[in-house]
């Protein structure tokens, strides 16, 4: 019979299971899993999980590190860390309770490795713990001292009282002889179990070290240096009623726990304390029932069983390697064949650009063709204005006169006069203002060949550019409402255009009122940065700001600045909106997204 008992029994979850035990807690998982789609590969992982432990809870090591191992296949599928942490720590478990401490600690390293990339502090704590509880067994007391002393500080940091009443009750094993120290510091994990309301495993065994630790004084000799006290009373009989409460109290929760393994243990740890009472008939019965349970619990053929299901995993590892070697050659034969493409696309390229080159002379000569062309449309142009000035030149000269005739002699004019010369100067000026309407549509006509360029624009820049032509409004406030180190990616002279109307209407809406504030507003967006150009003038209506969104036919009174901004909006893929309340001023708003495509007015 072993004479070192583990108290932490712990087999970590993926999932909070049901408060239920033993093969009813492995039918209720059975059935979940089942019901469970196939597809949620990590919701099936964790359940494999949980019902391992269920399967180690009735001690069924097998089925246990079989479930266990699905689950490391899929999380290795799903490269989940944590999930392969848990399914590496889980078979160090199993491999602990078939007594393969070398295959035990060698998963405990993996999970170690995992939880320590990963920073799980509470998984790694339960790590440590379980390191120490292998040397336990193995009887190495210094190392398991180590660890367990270090597990100790880290669950007293976390506030983990649980944890704390586990590694009592290991350390008090440690104590060997020293039944005093043993005793105490199992019942000071008692305390805490019993304060938190835990009736699992690890406290059943806590509370059967109890009583092995009295029956041991009587049955192994009491040490001289043992005193007598109300913990350890000083005769034998006492002693071994003591030992027997605890045993009995063990058995009884190992059963209501379905845990056949620390049964059977307790039951022969009985047995052994009948016969030191004389009590034979009642000591063999006992006896038999313990050995038939272990042999069943670990007989070779389940340490057997669970090294094939290793097996299996590593042969799945190396078909996995295999596959990846096939792609990898696979990849090298792909790569040849763009090699080769490479080599004709080069010869396809070097054709190319011989061709080019024969298509680029045909095009200079037809290109010196169009600059013939463009020297005589020069000459032409020369000639409309001068024909232009000419016309604009005479109402300004008739303009100027008559101004400086008032002026200066403003009694030599009867009013008759008066009137007639104003008729003539009004004629005079509508023709003027006429023939610039035609000049700035003409000026607009030659936008048609330019293209924009596109580059990073600093907007603080860009604003304090726009601001300095509105120097002389010193009765409008003009605000910035932008990350200064904001960019954006557009052509700078035609946003400069732009803003300059939009700003330049808004002053002039704003000419009749006080306080009067202009905002100018950029917002950074995921796909885009929104301008916003805002007045507290008294707002226009939506018929005088149809030019913004229509091509309308333009009205000598009305001007060209929205006709401009539309088109300049357009060319450099910028989306316009407004909003305007009557006494309440207006808003223009322009999106410009950050990757525009130009195209020509």
């Amino acid at each position: 019979m072993r004479t070192v008992v583990l108290f932490a029994l712990l087999f970590i979850t993926a999932t909070t299971v049901a408060q239920k035990k033993g093969q009813d807690l492995v039918d209720s998982l059975s059935t979940v899993l089942i019901n469970t789609p196939k597809s949620d590969k990590k919701k099936v992982a964790r359940l494999f999980i949980d019902l391992s432990s269920a399967y180690l809870q009735i001690s069924n090591y097998t089925a246990a590190a079989s479930l266990v191992s699905d689950a490391l296949s899929i999380a290795e599928e799903l490269s989940d860390d944590d999930l392969t942490g848990t399914c590496f720590q889980n078979l160090g478990t199993i491999y602990f309770f078939q007594r393969n401490f070398s295959r035990s600690d060698e998963y405990n390293d993996r999970a170690l490795a995992i939880y320590s990339k990963t920073g799980n502090v509470k998984r790694k704590l339960s790590l440590i713990k379980r390191i120490a509880d292998n040397y336990l067994q193995q009887g190495d007391s210094s190392k398991a001292v180590f660890y367990y002393d270090s597990a100790l500080a880290m669950a007293r940091a976390l506030g983990d009282p649980a944890t704390q009443a586990a590694i009592y009750a290991n350390r008090s094993i440690l104590y060997n002889l020293d039944y005093e120290h043993k005793i105490m510091m199992a019942f000071q994990a008692k305390k805490i179990y019993d304060s938190l309301g835990i009736d699992d495993q690890t406290s059943l065994i806590n509370i059967g070290n109890i009583g092995i630790a009295y029956r041991d004084i009587v049955r192994l000799g009491r040490p001289a240096f043992l005193k007598n006290s109300l913990l350890i009373p000083g005769d034998s009989n006492a002693l071994l009623t003591l030992a027997e409460i605890y045993i009995v109290e063990a058995i009884s929760k190992s059963n209501l726990n379905k845990d056949p393994d620390n049964t059977s243990y307790f039951t022969g740890v009985l047995a052994e304390l009948q016969e030191t009472k004389g009590d034979y008939k009642s000591a063999y019965k006992n006896i038999r029932t313990y050995y038939e349970v272990q042999d069943s619990i670990y007989s070779q053929a389940n340490k057997n069983k669970i090294a094939s299901l290793e097996v299996q995993g590593q042969i799945a590892l190396r078909d996995k390697e295999l596959a990846l070697n096939k792609l990898s050659i696979e990849a090298q034969r792909k790569q040849r064949i763009f090699l080769l493409g490479g080599i004709v696309l080069f010869g396809v390229i070097a054709a190319l650009l011989l061709w080019q080159n024969q298509t680029r002379r045909r095009a200079n000569k037809a290109l010196l063709a169009l600059n013939k062309q463009l020297d005589e449309a020069n000459t032409v142009k020369a000639k409309f204005f001068g024909i232009l000035s000419h016309d604009i030149r005479s109402p300004i000269a008739n303009l100027v006169n008559f101004l400086h005739l008032q002026q200066t002699a403003p009694d030599l004019l009867s009013a008759e006069q008066i009137a007639h010369n104003e008729k003539k100067i009004t004629t005079a000026a509508e023709n003027l203002l006429e023939n610039m309407e035609v000049m700035l549509l003409w000026s607009k006509g030659q936008m048609k060949n330019f293209k924009p360029v596109i580059s990073s624009v600093l907007l603080l820049d860009l604003f304090h550019t726009v601001q300095k032509s509105f120097t002389g409004n010193s009765n409008i406030q003009f605000d910035l409402e932008a990350d200064p180190r904001l960019k954006i990616t557009t052509d700078e002279n035609y946003l400069q255009t732009i803003l300059l109307n939009l700003t330049s209407n808004a002053a002039k809406a704003l000419q009749n009122t006080a306080d009067a504030r202009i905002t100018w507003r950029a917002v950074q967006h995921k796909e885009a940065v929104v301008l916003s150009i805002t007045d507290n003038g008294p707002g226009v209506l939506d018929e005088a700001l149809k030019a913004l969104f229509e091509e309308t036919s333009i009205q000598a009174s009305h001007g060209l600045g929205l006709h401009i901004v539309r088109d300049l909006a357009k060319a450099i893929g910028c989306s316009t909106t407004y909003k305007s309340e009557p006494g309440s001023g207006t808003s223009f708003y322009l999106r410009l997204p950050h990757n525009p495509v130009p195209s020509q007015i």
